[in-house]
Order: C-alpha cells, then structure tokens, then sequence
C-alpha cells in the first residue's frame, strides 16, 4: 500500500499549524512561562486523545522546562510505516517551513516568541513506532 504525500501529509501540517495557534496563550505574562504553559498542557491531556481528522490524532502534550518548550505527540492512524512508504524528510521539510513561519509571524504566537518557546512535534505511526519528529524556536525573540 502506497501513500500519497498529499493524503497523508496535507492534514498533519493543518493540526501542527492548527494546535500551535491554539497554544499562544496570552496569560503566560502573569506568572512563570513553565507554569502557565504546564496548566495548559494539563488542562489539554485532561481531554484525552483528540481526532483532528481521519489521519491524525494528537495523544497528548508536554512541557520541558529548560530549554521552555512544547511537546505535541501525535499518532498517524492511517500510517503502518512497515506497510506505507512515505517520504519522511520531504514531510518534515513541508512541516517545518508551515510551522516555523507561523510561529516567527501569527500575532498569536508573539507569546511564544516573546518568552522564547520552542515547539517540538513528535509523530508516530498507527502501533506507536516513531515515524520523526522536529523542534522549531522562534527566529525572533520579543524582549
């Protein structure tokens, strides 16, 4: 069984997008960056799994202290990586470049060039073996 590029990677790179939006919380500047964004990654697991759409399911999320950074885990459902060729370098390369430019410019991401975050996306296929993963930082510290 083959994959398209477009089938399988055109929904993922909508959620990373997606959920990176949905992170720029603005009440990071009322306490610590790490605390905030720990709630925030609490309140998110509470939920459990959450289909984005048929082919992408974020499992959950974390948070790493030093350096500041987000952690999406993500499983592509439809993707057995034994059965499916996927061009991993060229989905990591189209993920990188949407995700990046929406951080370093999306007004509401300036929380997170501000206090520095860096986001990390870590993809697994169906039977949770590692497919890639890849961290961003903001090109554009706001002091």
């Amino acid at each position: 069984m083959e994959i398209t590029k477009k089938k399988a990677w055109g929904p993922i790179i909508g959620i990373a997008i997606g959920v990176g939006v949905m992170t720029g919380i603005s009440n990071v500047n009322r306490t610590s960056p790490y605390k905030e964004l720990s709630k925030f990654s609490k309140e998110i697991n509470a939920k459990g799994a959450v289909t984005i759409d048929p082919d992408t399911r974020m499992d959950s999320t974390s948070v790493a202290e030093d350096p500041l950074m987000v952690v999406y885990h993500y499983t592509v459902v439809s993707v057995d990586k034994d059965s499916v060729t996927i061009d991993e370098k060229e989905a990591k390369e189209v993920l990188i470049k949407q995700t990046q430019e929406n951080l370093d410019n999306s007004p509401d991401m300036e929380t997170f060039r501000k206090h520095d975050v860096s986001m990390k996306y870590d993809y697994k296929d169906k039977k949770g073996r590692h497919l890639f993963d890849f961290t961003i930082k903001p090109a554009k510290n706001i002091q």
